[in-house]
């Protein structure tokens, strides 16, 4: 699949499944951007990987959307929609 904005960074994978990759320690421009991420398969093109260091074009939208997932998490917010279901 060709990738409309890929953005190269660097991370480690923690774990693969068949449509994904669990990744930590995503980089752009060596510093850090993301913590952990789910990236699908689809919108990842592996480019190298050295001692398990990998680089990668990951499609820019996607980098957006964890990015905001990892660092606008409202606890109290999640607790009232599951207590409003009770």
């Amino acid at each position: 699949m060709q990738l409309e904005i890929p953005i190269p960074v660097t991370f480690n994978i923690k774990m693969e499944t068949e449509r994904a990759y669990i990744v930590q320690d995503v980089k752009l421009l060596g510093k850090q951007y993301i913590n952990e991420a789910v990236l699908p398969k689809k919108l990842v093109n592996i480019l190298d990987d050295v001692g398990g260091l990998l680089s990668a074009n990951v499609e820019k939208w996607v980098l957006q959307q964890r990015y905001v997932e990892e660092n606008t998490v409202d606890v109290e917010a999640h607790i009232n929609e599951l207590l409003a279901t009770v």
